[in-house]
């Protein structure tokens, strides 16, 4: 470019410094900032900003960047604070973290999300729940919307000290923003009800998770929690059914069929015996991916359980329905099969 008569500009040399910072070629960046300079070039708060984040984990020689940019009266834009806000936390500065966000807000820069999740996640490992609530607050009324890790870093922090009201409110308070909670919101929030004894509340929330589009990962937490509580027999037994139907229940509603079967199966091992509700959903979600064979296996098993006579039978007691029928007579619609829907 040299040899042609064009000379670099400031555009080009944030290109090029661009390009090898995502290269992970930092100290050729670095390199080519101190040519800029020598060319006469002032770099710009993308240059700064750039090579900053370039230099993640070598917080040091960031920071001594960070200065120099400022001395050059190059002032740091969002990026680049909360990069250095990132730093500083990731190293256990977080105190310096939140000068840094201080002076942001007095040179008028408003953080966004990301500065505000940094430091909320920082303050809550430390155990300073009270300022990282402050900073959500601050946050919500700055007119910015957490997103899920921020809300999971919170929900965790609360459940972590007991305080399982503020950690109940912030789920559908995270819903109502339109951000959506995943596994791990839910896992988070199940452990601290069983945790804290509010069994009731876990399993309604382990009900309600499918038709959130979440497939509970397991059930273990709430199994144990009862049992170490003194549930009786029976109570233990009615919660494993609804957590096993709840879980059933979610993998038809992905279509994971083989992982909804496989449930069964555990459930009928441990002891636990299905229900109706069981059968239909799972008979419901094997016709709608056409696993007619299942189907009619599984309600074959079903009406010869009604003249077993043995009480151990897994399907005892357990009579199919009308949504049973309506189930079957769909699927064999579905298929083509009007004989077989006429004879139901």
């Amino acid at each position: 470019m040299v040899e042609t008569g064009c000379t670099p500009n400031v555009i080009t040399f944030n290109t090029l410094i661009n390009g090898l910072c995502r290269e992970g070629r930092i100290l050729e960046a670095v390199a080519l900032l101190d040519r800029m300079v020598e060319n006469g070039l002032l770099p710009n708060h993308i240059t700064y900003g750039t090579v900053v984040n370039g230099l993640y984990g070598h917080h040091s020689d960031a920071q001594n960047l960070f200065s120099e940019m400022q001395e050059k009266s190059t002032f740091p834009d969002v990026v680049t604070y909360s990069c250095m806000i990132d730093g500083y936390c990731s190293s256990g500065r977080w105190s310096d973290g939140l000068r840094l966000l201080r002076e942001m807000l007095e040179r008028k820069i408003d953080p966004d999300v990301v500065t505000y999740s940094v430091l909320i996640n920082v303050l809550v490992k430390e155990g300073n729940l009270f300022k990282a609530e402050e900073l959500y607050d601050d946050m919500i009324r700055m007119g910015l919307v957490a997103n899920t890790i921020t809300y999971n870093t919170l929900i965790h922090g609360f459940c972590q000290t007991g305080d399982l009201n503020a950690a109940q409110d912030l789920f559908p308070e995270m819903i109502s923003s339109g951000v959506c909670p995943d596994i791990v919101t839910c896992n988070t929030l199940l452990d601290g009800l069983c945790d804290n004894g509010k069994l009731k509340d876990a399993l309604e929330m382990f009900k309600e998770m499918p038709h959130r589009g979440i497939v509970p990962d397991t059930a273990t937490q709430i199994f144990d929690s009862m049992g170490s509580r003194g549930f009786s027999p029976d109570v233990v037994t009615f919660a494993n059914t609804i957590t096993y139907n709840t879980l059933i229940h979610g993998f038809c509603l992905v279509g994971d069929l083989n992982a909804a079967q496989d449930l069964l199966q555990e459930m009928i091992s441990r002891g636990v015996r299905p229900d109706i509700v069981t059968c239909n959903t799972l008979l419901d979600g094997l016709c709608d991916y056409e696993k007619l064979k299942d189907v009619l296996e599984m309600f074959k098993v079903m009406q010869m359980s009604m003249m077993d006579l043995d009480s151990t039978h897994p399907f005892n007691g357990v009579e199919p329905d009308v949504q049973t029928n309506n189930i079957l007579i769909t699927g064999f619609i579905n298929e083509g099969m009007f004989l077989g829907a006429e004879e139901l």
